[in-house]
C-alpha cells in the first residue's frame, strides 16, 4: 500500500497552496546565472537536505512494516506482510522496476520543496540556475510518468511477456512513446487548424489565433498525462473506502487486517492526516471539474486567477483572506 506517501504528497501539495496566496501579486524579478550569490542558492540546498531526509528518514519509517491485503470473502482478506524494518524496506525499493519510480518520486518531491523554499524565503526573486533545476526535477518525473504509466496498463495480466527479456520489454517501451507522442501530437495539430494556423511546406508553423491554440494545448497536455490521470484514478478509486475505513480505525487505536500492530502515537497521528486528506479529496475532485466547466461555459473575466488560486473554492479563499 501507499498510504504514507498519498499523505505525505498531499501535504506538500496543500503547503505550496498555502505559501503561494501572499505573493500571488508580487512582482518576480530573475537574477541572471552571471551573478553569483550564495544566498540565492539556498533553496536549492533546503530542497537537497529535505529529499535526503525523505529518502534516508520519512520513506524507510512510513514503508516499514508494509502490508498488502487481499479480500478473498466478506470482511476476510489474505493479508501477506512486505517489509519489516529499514532493511527491508530498502531492499524493496532496490527491487526491479521499483528504482525507477523511486527516483522520480524522490526528485518531484524534491522540485516541489525547491519551489516551497524559493517562496518561502525570498518570494520575489528567483535565480535563473535554480529555475532550471525546477523545471528538470519536476519535468523528469512529469515526462516518464505517462510512459511508465500506459505500458504497465497495457500490459496488465500480462507478466509473462516480462519474462521474455530485454528486447520485448524495449518494443512494448518504444511502441507505447510513439502511440502516446503522435496522439498528442494530433490534438496539437488540430488545435493549430481550429485556430487558423497551419503547417508551411518548408516546416515552419504559421499560428493563428493565441487563445485558441492555447486552450488546444492545454487539451493536448490533458492527453498527454491522461495515463498517468486514469491509473491513478483506478488506484485511488479501488482503495479509497478500504484507505479511510482503516485509517480511520487505526487513528482511534484500534487493530486492522492491513495494520494488526498497535498502532503508537506518531503512527495515530500520521493516519488521522491521512484520513483528512482521503476525506476532503473527493471536494477537491468536485471542485476542479466545477472551476473548469464554469470556466468554459462562461468565461469569467477573472478567469486566470480562478485557475492560478485553485478554483473556485480556492479563489473564494483567497478572497476571504484577502479582505
Amino acid at each position: 500500500m501507499r498510504t504514507g506517501r498519498v499523505g505525505r504528497k498531499s501535504a506538500v501539495c496543500v503547503l505550496f497552496g498555502i505559501l503561494l496566496v501572499p505573493v500571488v501579486g508580487a512582482e518576480a524579478t530573475i537574477v541572471s546565472a552571471d551573478v553569483f550569490d550564495p544566498v540565492l542558492l539556498l533553496p536549492l540546498l533546503i530542497a537537497v537536505v529535505s529529499a535526503l531526509a525523505l529518502w534516508r528518514l520519512l520513506l524507510p519509517l512510513s514503508l516499514s512494516n508494509l502490508q498488502v491485503a487481499f479480500e478473498v470473502d466478506d470482511d476476510l482478506y489474505e493479508v501477506h506482510r512486505l517489509t519489516r524494518s529499514r532493511e527491508d524496506v530498502f531492499d524493496l525499493l532496490r527491487a526491479p522496476g521499483v528504482s525507477v519510480g523511486t527516483i522520480a518520486y524522490l526528485l518531484s518531491m524534491a522540485g516541489i520543496m525547491l519551489i516551497v523554499a524559493e517562496l518561502l524565503l525570498r518570494p520575489e526573486t528567483f535565480y535563473e540556475p535554480v529555475i532550471y533545476m525546477m523545471a528538470l526535477l519536476v519535468g523528469f518525473p512529469i515526462l516518464i510518468s505517462p510512459f511508465v504509466t500506459l505500458y504497465a496498463q497495457l500490459g496488465r495480466g500480462k507478466s509473462e511477456r516480462v519474462r521474455e527479456g530485454f528486447a520485448v520489454r524495449m518494443y512494448g517501451g518504444i511502441t507505447t512513446f510513439v502511440v502516446l507522442v503522435l496522439l498528442t501530437a494530433t490534438v496539437l495539430f488540430i488545435g493549430l487548424k481550429q485556430s487558423g494556423g497551419d503547417l508551411a511546406r518548408d516546416g515552419t508553423i504559421i499560428f493563428g489565433d493565441e487563445a485558441t491554440f492555447v486552450r488546444w494545448g492545454g487539451y493536448a497536455l490533458l492527453t498527454f498525462m491522461a495515463p498517468t490521470i486514469f491509473a491513478y484514478g483506478r488506484i485511488m478509486g479501488a482503495s479509497w473506502n478500504t484507505l479511510l475505513l482503516n485509517k480511520w480505525r487505526t487513528v482511534r487505536g484500534q487493530l486492522t487486517p492491513m495494520d494488526p500492530d498497535p498502532p503508537g502515537l506518531t503512527k495515530r497521528l500520521i493516519s488521522m492526516i491521512i484520513v483528512i486528506f482521503l476525506a476532503t479529496m473527493p471536494f477537491v475532485a468536485i471542485n476542479g471539474i466545477m472551476t473548469l466547466a464554469y470556466v468554459e461555459l462562461e468565461q469569467p473575466a477573472h478567469t486566470n486567477e480562478l485557475l492560478d488560486l485553485g478554483g473556485i473554492v480556492g479563489y473564494e479563499i483567497f478572497q476571504i483572506v484577502k479582505d
